[in-house]
């Protein structure tokens, strides 16, 4: 409970957390800039309410996450420049707070470089909101390892249309293989 805040600007950061999140805040987090590299047993990196990463005209973060459980989540997640690579075993990127009743959750992309791949079972996405996903710039790539029932993207209630169903097994249409050294631990 609280209104913490983080601002990560110009710093470099390596952390392998056995537990718990690797970086939290309650209220605002801001990814400006630097390099990141984050593998943890739960969230790579998780806000209550709203985070930041990048900023438009910018080069913005450079984010490489790997081994966790998901990867980034916030109620209200923008994505405005960066280079971010996700390879994590449930939600890629994720918008939801389960504490949060009635929250026009969000997911929106405007630029930067962002790839993520999903594995588990059905129920893990590379794209999850439990409101709205808007992707108006940037490049997104989304693999997985997984059948082709899975869904590509999950939209939550807004029911935004988009590109669902589209999951596929590695090399075919909609299934990509993350590179050796992104892949999970289990999976090399």
């Amino acid at each position: 409970e609280g209104e913490a805040s983080l601002t990560i600007r110009e710093l470099t950061l390596s952390i392998n957390a056995s537990v718990n999140d690797a970086i939290n805040a309650e209220q605002y987090l801001a990814v400006e800039s630097g390099t990141l590299n984050l593998a943890t047993a739960d969230v790579a990196l998780h806000c209550d309410l709203i985070m930041d990463i990048g900023a438009e005209g910018t080069a913005g973060p450079t984010i490489a996450i790997a081994e966790v459980c998901e990867g980034i989540e916030a109620a209200a997640l923008s994505i405005r420049s960066g280079d971010i690579s996700i390879v994590c075993t449930d939600d890629c990127l994720n918008a939801a707070n389960f504490d949060l009743a009635n929250y026009d959750f969000a997911i929106n992309i405007s630029g930067g470089n962002v790839t993520v791949w999903s594995g588990g079972n059905a129920d893990n996405q590379p794209l999850d909101a439990d409101g709205t996903i808007a992707i108006t710039g940037g490049s997104a790539g989304m693999g997985m390892n997984l059948s082709t029932t899975q869904a590509y993207v999950t939209f939550g209630s807004a029911g935004i249309s988009g590109m669902g169903n589209m999951g596929g097994q590695p090399g075919s249409f909609g299934g990509m293989q993350p590179p050796a050294e992104r892949q999970p631990a289990q999976e090399r």
